[in-house]
């Protein structure tokens, strides 16, 4: 697929990520998204095969591959909580095999 078309594909339903078919109200995968976390910076490669994104309020620099349209690389400049404010490895240590806090349970 083009880019011009999977624009025609989702371009009339970008609002928060809704793809076509899915209201505002359903819950879905996007739910959990920051909507105010973009790129500052992009630059293309001379081949325009590859894209290189940055941002000032991530840790993560983002290479992506055009021809395929996925993300081919991140690589992370920093360990540093304050830019986001958020851990990204949790602990495991009182979760059970299936995923689930041990927490939950009446023990």
């Amino acid at each position: 697929q083009s880019g011009r078309q999977i624009g025609q594909r989702y371009g009339a339903s970008h609002k928060r990520g809704v793809k076509l078919g899915a209201g505002l109200g359903k819950a879905g995968p996007s739910d959990g998204v920051n909507l105010n976390q973009h790129f500052s910076s992009i630059a293309y490669a001379r081949s325009g095969e590859l894209l290189l994104c940055g941002s000032r309020n991530s840790p993560h620099v983002c290479l992506y591959d055009t021809t395929s349209y996925s993300l081919a690389f991140r690589l992370t400049l920093t360990s540093n909580r304050s830019l986001s404010g958020v851990q990204t490895m949790l602990n495991s240590k009182h979760v059970t095999e299936s995923g689930v806090p041990i927490q939950q349970f009446d023990l």
